[in-house]
């Protein structure tokens, strides 16, 4: 194998590896979009609560 074939083989346990990898990614890429769908409900409740 090249070196390129052995890290995305991991040594045998790519598959535990990558899962993690992308349950991570996945996560993390929630809580970004979590972040922003508050900020933007927060930021709508404020403005109506000046309109008022």
């Amino acid at each position: 194998m090249n070196i390129l074939q052995e890290f995305f083989h991991m040594g045998g346990y790519a598959l535990y590896v990558w899962t993690a990898y992308g349950i991570a990614a996945i996560v993390l890429v929630g809580n970004i979009v979590q972040a922003q769908i508050r900020q933007r409900r927060i930021t709508r409740q404020i403005q109506q609560e000046d309109k008022s």
